[in-house]
């Protein structure tokens, strides 16, 4: 539990933080990176232990993942959301991807 808090924390303050150097005019705060950090996570694991998985269980996963994944960007670049940070949200799906590589290694 400690790497996916580890994943979860760092990976929302470091959205965070870079769409505060990228965007310089706004001020990002929320648990929306966070999250996104997670699904990035859980991204890796699918990509890592697709092997593992049988067909109907890997489509339903990659479905679910990148339906979740699609509506958040939407939302982001949705004019009538004008408080919703996409920058943070896609950088902190990235880092979230990155960190649990680093993080979980070969125990996928």
């Amino acid at each position: 539990w400690y790497r996916l808090a580890c994943i979860y924390f760092f990976g929302g303050i470091g959205g965070i933080l870079f769409s505060c150097i990228i965007q310089t005019e706004t001020i990002g705060c929320g648990a929306g990176a966070s999250l996104m950090a997670i699904l990035g996570a859980y991204g890796a694991q699918l990509i890592m232990t697709f092997h593992r998985l049988d067909s109907q269980q890997l489509l339903a996963d990659c479905f679910l993942s990148s339906a979740l994944v699609c509506v958040t960007m939407i939302e982001g670049i949705a004019p009538f959301h004008a408080y919703v940070d996409f920058t943070a949200h896609l950088s902190s799906l990235v880092i979230g991807f990155v960190l649990s590589i680093f993080i979980f290694g070969k125990d996928f």
